[in-house]
């Protein structure tokens, strides 16, 4: 795969493009890249072509990057990428946001987003069950023991509103800073105090108030008090409306290690 600003930092012209199109050594994938040689894709040929489409800074994100870590199977449809300006292409589903150094990489020569902010990432477009899937999946395969914390507040735009907002809470009232988004006890967990045990799960309503998503939020809370963790569980409205009362929860539950 090559961008048309690839081929002409190399050397070529737009007239030697142009020359390569019509006799079938350059074939067109999306507006300004194309396939070399062969216009036949293998799904990576694929991924390649999206991100190079969506321009400079874009990397593969969500299912997509989930399948070229090898955590789900890709529906193969949209090649999924996030950028900064968010493109609009067929065939192409752009998030826009400017995902920091931190939170990219290079997987086959892929500019990808990194297995723990893949993860974060399907949290947002995937039900429960299907994400526990692909976090045992990265557990299993190796590709995370525990995540690592999370980014600093002010990257806002790759965390949700809520994490945003608990972070803000834990600031604003002088709790200890939790790591986000971690991996305990084989499941990915949204805040963490390892030093004492402690685990905050924070509950959104389109993503938990599922009877399925609520059976399997209750069931992992019981695992993790099985294994000697303590969970404490908040809602939207709570950590918006009564960060304060939210906040004495959080110190109390601190205090008892």
């Amino acid at each position: 795969m090559v961008s048309r600003a690839q081929l002409l930092a190399a050397g070529l012209t737009a007239r030697m493009i142009e020359v390569r199109v019509r006799n079938g050594r350059l074939h067109p994938v999306y507006r300004g890249v194309y396939a070399v040689g062969r216009p036949d894709l293998t799904d990576r040929g694929r991924w390649m072509a999206g991100v190079l489409a969506a321009g400079a800074d874009a990397v593969l994100s969500h299912r997509s990057a989930a399948a070229l870590w090898g955590l789900r199977p890709w529906p193969g449809r949209q090649v999924e990428v996030t950028c900064p300006s968010g493109s609009r292409k067929r065939g192409l589903t752009a998030h826009r946001s400017r995902v920091p150094a931190g939170d990219r990489t290079v997987m086959d020569h892929i500019p990808v987003t990194t297995v723990t902010r893949t993860l974060a990432d399907l949290r947002r477009v995937l039900p429960p069950v299907e994400v526990e899937r692909a976090v045992h999946q990265a557990y299993r395969t190796g590709r995370v023991d525990r995540a690592p914390a999370g980014h600093p507040e002010g990257s806002q735009r790759s965390r949700s509103p809520l994490e945003v907002a608990f972070l803000r809470l834990c600031r604003d009232h002088g709790l200890p800073r939790p790591e986000v988004n971690v991996m305990v006890q084989g499941r990915l967990r949204d805040f963490f105090w390892p030093e004492h045990r402690l685990v905050v799960e924070t509950d959104g309503r389109a993503s938990h108030l599922t009877p399925t998503a609520f059976e399997d939020d209750r069931e992992r809370d019981v695992l993790l008090m099985e294994a000697g963790y303590r969970v404490r569980r908040f809602t939207y409205r709570q950590i918006t409306e009564r960060p304060a009362w939210v906040a004495a929860r959080v110190r109390a539950a601190l205090a008892e290690t």
